[in-house]
């Protein structure tokens, strides 16, 4: 279904057909956000991509100029549209504004169970968009107990 919006002038009315409403028309990569205007349409690529809109590629910000996760005790790991900096030594954490890693008096070990969210296999795929979205709400929610 298109979206038409009326615009006026002093002169003429004319009528402009959202292109984005019905993305697949657009053309716009799956990692892109489609921007109506006036007679057309862009197509963005989203953070963490580059190109045209209509092609976008995953950035990888771990070998990318200037490096993320600068320093011999981190590790960096590239997500589609993302990144995530790791202490290597699992007896260190980062800082909350990852400028270091700090050594942890305490450990935890265990596991997390997750029962309102249904299981996808993607969950399964450490490399995966959905793995990385998952965790990190997961990993922002620990943060926010640890110092509750």
């Amino acid at each position: 279904m298109k979206s038409l919006d009326i615009y006026s002038n002093k002169n003429y009315i004319s009528l402009d057909i959202d292109e984005c409403i019905n993305e697949p028309n657009s053309n716009c990569s799956e990692d892109a956000i489609c921007n109506n205007t006036i007679g057309s349409y862009q197509c963005i690529c989203k953070n963490g991509y580059l190109g045209d809109g209509i092609q976008c590629e995953d950035i990888n910000e771990c070998t990318a100029t200037p490096p993320k996760c600068t320093g011999e005790d981190k590790r960096c790991t590239n997500y589609p549209g993302a990144y995530r900096c790791n202490c290597i030594s699992p007896r260190q954490q980062l800082t909350k504004d990852e400028s270091a890693c700090i050594n942890v008096s305490a450990s935890v070990r265990g596991e997390i169970q997750i029962i309102n969210l249904p299981f996808i296999p993607a969950y399964s795929d450490t490399s995966s968009s959905e793995y990385f979205e998952t965790t990190q709400r997961i990993t922002s929610q620990v943060w926010i107990f640890q110092f509750w």
